[in-house]
């Protein structure tokens, strides 16, 4: 089993989570799509690798355009492009049958996560 943290609040509820387990401990890097006029509303989320999920369900009842759903995409591809200029680690070691465990400090859509 590996915990994984989402940045930044997810990091230190992972690090008790796996110091309990006995787990290793690494970050997923994630950005939150946050809905225009309401960034704390997740409409989706991206990641590194071109990780892109949609909540199609919320873009649709917000009425989000096509063309501001792309910009948000735009420029949290670009944070995401920005951490990844920090020095380098290695992505964290996930598959092949292996559990996994994430965690956040805080679920309200679950786009995020």
């Amino acid at each position: 089993m590996i915990v994984l943290g989402l940045p930044r609040g997810g990091v230190p509820v992972a690090y008790e989570v796996a110091d309990a387990l006995g787990a290793p401990l690494d970050v997923f890097t994630v950005r939150k799509l946050g809905a225009p006029g309401n960034e704390e509303y997740a409409i989706g989320a991206i990641a590194i690798g071109r990780v892109v999920a949609i909540d199609r369900t919320a873009v649709h009842a917000l009425r989000v355009s096509d063309g501001a759903l792309e910009a948000l995409i735009a420029r949290e591809r670009r944070e995401l492009a920005a951490r990844a200029t920090l020095p380098w680690r290695p992505r964290p070691a996930v598959g092949g049958g292996q559990d996994g465990d994430r965690r956040d400090d805080g679920l309200a859509t679950g786009a995020t996560m």
